[in-house]
Parts: C-alpha cells; structure tokens; sequence
C-alpha cells in the first residue's frame, strides 16, 4: 500500500513539472523565420528636487528704519522638479532655528556677537498657492506647472524656468528691539513627493 501511495506521489510530481515547464516556455519554433518575445517593465519613483536658492542679505540700517512701511521683504524665485503627475505635485516644509517667542511662524538668526536672537517669517507660492511656511508646518497642494504652465521636465527648470517664489520677510516692529550686530543664520526648504 505504501509503494502504490509513492508511485501516486512521484507521478504526481512529474506530471506538475512537466506542467510547470510548459506554463512558462516562450521559445519558438524552428523555421524560415524565428520570433520571441520580451516583456520590458520600468517604475519610476516619484522624486522632487529644489534648486536656485540663492543666500538673501538685509540691510537694516537707518534707511529701512525711516521707511514709511512695517516691513521688509526679499523676494527670489527658484525650481522645485516633481515628477508627481502632470502637475508636478509636492509639499513644502523647513528645518532650522524657531523662534517661538515671537510667534508659530517665526524663525531666528543669532547676533554673533552676544547670541541674541532676531525673527523673521519665509513665505513659498507657486502663484496660486501661497503659503507662510514656520516651524512645524508642511503644506502639501503645490505645483510644479502652476506658475508656468508646464510642469518642468529638467531637475533645474531651464525648460520652463522657475516655478516657485520664496519670500523672507523681517518685522521693523523686532528689528527695533533686537541689539545692533551681525545676525545669520539658515533656513532649509524641503520638498516632497506627494
């Protein structure tokens, strides 16, 4: 009884390889002409890309101290690359110093000379959406092709140029309160694939 049960087993087997080699046989057959066929796949991961930021320099001396306006502001356009479907969609965080004390929104660069602290805010449109990024924000809904049109197809936009503005904004309102010196400080805009 055992012996029949294996003689079963092993036929068994067989006969699933013999199966299994034909499901899966794509060789053609000899003759004038020969074909076979490749199935090609290729996935392409979403990616973003934020480039042309340039370093923004404030003069805050007695010029803007008489100005008639509350603020000062510093505008620059740069490219953020999405592949993210035909709009190019990303979101929009930063990393660096806050400055709670002077509200959610703020960020800090320090007195080099006695490690005091002067607030400013940073804004990212992409001239539909416009968004005041602070600490612990990130906003999703951007567009790489709102500005232009065109979502980009280079990773530096020179096909449709830039696509995104950053906006740094310091209050004459802190600029009075803060010491007199040499404030610096950095800012990192992250973009991601959404």
């Amino acid at each position: 009884m055992e012996i029949h049960m294996i003689k079963k087993i092993i036929m068994g087997v067989g006969a699933m390889a013999l199966m299994t080699a034909g499901a899966y046989a794509q060789d053609s057959t000899f003759g004038a002409t020969s074909t076979d066929t490749v199935n090609i796949t290729a996935e392409v991961a979403p990616v973003v890309r934020v480039s042309g930021l340039d370093d923004v320099d404030f003069q805050l001396n007695a010029a803007f101290f008489n100005q008639s306006g509350p603020n000062t502001y510093k505008n620059q356009m740069f490219c953020v690359y999405s592949n993210v479907s035909n709009a190019g969609s990303f979101s929009i965080s930063a990393t660096g110093t806050p400055a709670p004390a002077f509200g959610s929104n703020a960020w800090a660069v320090t007195n080099s000379g006695d490690g005091s602290i002067l607030a400013f805010t940073m804004k990212v449109t992409d001239s539909s959406l416009d968004r005041v990024v602070g600490p612990g924000d990130n906003w999703s809904g951007f567009s790489a092709a709102q500005w232009n049109g065109d979502r980009p197809d280079t990773g530096d936009c020179s096909d449709t140029g830039d696509n995104a503005r950053l906006q740094v904004t310091f209050s004459k309102d802190d600029v009075l309160g803060a010491n007199a010196g040499t404030y610096a400080g950095s800012v990192t805009l992250v973009a991601s694939a959404i």
